[in-house]
Order: structure tokens, then C-alpha cells, then sequence
């Protein structure tokens, strides 16, 4: 009796265990650690969109840890960057918090915006003195919470970091490395994310008759 219960168990623990390792081969990202500098599970998650165009014409934030690449280019004529832009999701805001907060070095925080029509998105902000001051030039826009949906406690500088355009050897090896690596933390298929950027890109083409284009 005790054998065939002891045959039952290694059994079961073996399927268990079978199963525990094809999940995790089909699903990394379930398992996937966030880089503790830069916010993200997948060291190429970032450009999302045009990503050759980007880290060949755009200066990129190279996270020291993973090697990330995130876009710090600066418009010449309104003065932004793409982390002052609403976001379709927390998660993609998140793939661009680091750049924020290495543009500002200080930490920064990432709000909920209702939209006059109740479109949901969400902005990267240094404090909560620029959001109350960017719900002052944006009168239909609201922030329920006040507090920012996530955000570090404390600033820190890493390590191995750089900020600067690619060369065009590192260019052709990061787009190879983005291949074949896992999606992003944000758990979305290439077309999900393609599709949630240009929904914020059209954002932004809205809010540049608006003030928020000031800071």
C-alpha cells in the first residue's frame, strides 16, 4: 500500500513539475524579474514603434543594468521629450519612467488622467506641483487620486549608464536582439502595443493645441 501511494505521489509531483517547466518556457515573462533601474522584464522592450528609425536618428537612455534603450530625444520646437506624453497604459509608462526621471534626476511619478470625455491615460509627472499645474492649463482633464499610481522611493544613479545616439554596429545588434526577445512587462503582443502607442500618439497630435505642451 504505502509503495503505491509513494508511486501515486512521484507521479503527480512529476507532472506538476513537467508542467511547472513548459509554462515557464512558453510564458517567460510570467517569471521574468523587472530591472530594478529601468522598470521593465524585457531588456529590448523599448522603441516600441519604429525602433530602427528611433535608435538611428534619436539620443537613447542605455540602462546600465539591462541595456535597455529608452528615448530621451528632446523636440526642438516644443521642448518635450516622450515621457511628457499621456500613455495608453501603466505598464507602458512605466518602460519610459526611467527617462523621466534621469531627465529630471529626481523621482518621478506616473498619474491616472481622465480626459474631458473620460478616456482614461497616464503621464509622467517630477511632483504633484506639476500636476496640479498641468490640471490648471488642462481644465476637462481631472486626477481622481492625486497620488501617483507608481513610483520609486528614491532616485538613484547606476552604474554603467549612458546617455547618447548608438553607433550604427550597436544599431543593427540591439533590433537582432529585439527579435528574439520575449515581449514586454506588458504582457501585450507586438500589435497591442503598436496599436496602444498610436492611440497615445494621437494624443499627443491632440494636446498640441493645448498647454501641456508648456513644460
Amino acid at each position: 500500500m504505502n509503495r503505491k501511494l509513494q508511486s501515486k505521489n512521484f507521479v503527480g509531483l512529476s507532472f506538476i513539475f513537467s508542467f511547472f517547466i513548459l509554462f515557464s518556457v512558453s510564458m517567460p515573462n510570467v517569471f521574468a524579474k523587472y530591472c530594478q533601474e529601468c522598470y521593465s522584464k524585457s531588456s529590448r522592450a523599448t522603441p516600441l514603434l519604429k525602433p530602427k528609425q528611433c535608435l538611428e536618428s534619436h539620443t537613447q537612455y542605455i540602462c546600465g543594468t539591462c541595456g535597455r534603450c529608452i528615448c530621451v530625444e528632446q523636440d526642438a520646437k516644443r521642448g518635450v521629450r516622450r515621457w511628457n506624453f499621456p500613455f495608453k497604459t501603466l505598464e507602458i509608462a512605466k518602460l519610459y519612467l526611467r527617462a523621466a526621471e534621469q531627465c529630471c534626476q529626481s523621482t518621478c511619478g506616473i498619474y491616472e488622467i481622465k480626459s474631458g470625455t473620460g478616456r482614461k491615460s497616464y503621464k509622467i509627472f517630477k511632483s504633484q506641483s506639476d500636476l496640479l499645474y498641468y490640471l490648471s492649463k488642462n481644465k476637462k482633464s481631472s486626477c481622481s487620486k492625486m497620488q501617483p499610481l507608481f513610483e520609486n522611493s528614491e532616485f538613484k544613479i547606476y552604474k554603467g549608464t549612458s546617455v547618447r545616439k548608438l553607433t550604427s554596429s550597436e544599431v543593427v545588434k540591439y533590433l537582432k536582439e529585439m527579435k528574439n526577445s520575449p515581449n514586454d512587462s506588458s504582457d501585450e503582443s507586438e500589435s497591442e502595443k503598436s496599436n496602444n502607442e498610436s492611440s497615445c500618439e494621437s494624443e499627443e497630435n491632440e494636446s498640441s493645441n493645448e498647454s501641456e505642451e508648456s513644460y
